[in-house]
């Protein structure tokens, strides 16, 4: 839910900049950019400092753990606050759980932006535009026999991608 949230935030970052520029396309771009870049430093490249600075840890370690723990594959041989020789300070646990939580939307919201260039990657190729509209067209049209396997794709050569844009 919240990964939709930031997902919702960026595209409206991504409208009012298209607007305000008149530049929809690349106003999309630039608000997923800054998103991705964003995300990076705060939740897999400056988290691994706050690591070495109160676990002792290098930032490889750190790094590691900030990877394996957003990605939730979590192999459990890191644990934050667990060293029995150190104190941690109080806000230390919350502060790391709160950026468990929203580094795992940002995650979330990258798999997302990733899932939404793919579903739209076939509006750069005109060929490949031109058989959905016809794969389409006869499943409208009832036809159960639509083959969607590589002999039916037609191969899509650098004549037939044109970009989109205005005509």
């Amino acid at each position: 839910r919240i990964g939709q949230l930031m997902l919702s935030g960026v595209q409206q970052c991504a409208c009012q900049l298209g607007e305000k520029f008149h530049w929809q396309k690349g106003a999309a771009v630039l608000t997923r950019t800054c998103a991705l870049v964003a995300g990076l430093l705060l939740f897999l490249l400056l988290p691994p400092l706050l690591f070495t600075a109160i676990e002792g840890w290098t930032y490889e370690e750190g790094f590691y753990y900030s990877f394996i723990t957003l990605t939730t594959i979590g192999f459990g041989d890191y644990v934050i606050g667990m060293n029995p020789d150190r104190t941690y300070p109080v806000w230390y646990k919350n502060v790391v759980s709160l950026w468990i939580l929203f580094g795992m939307a940002w995650l979330a919201l990258i798999i997302n932006l990733c899932i939404s260039l793919l579903e739209n990657s076939s509006d750069l190729c005109w060929c490949c535009k031109r058989k959905n509209r016809g794969v389409e067209q006869e499943l409208i049209d009832g036809n159960q026999n639509v083959s969607l396997g590589p002999e039916d794709e037609q191969s899509c050569s650098v004549k037939a991608t044109k970009p989109v844009g205005p005509e």
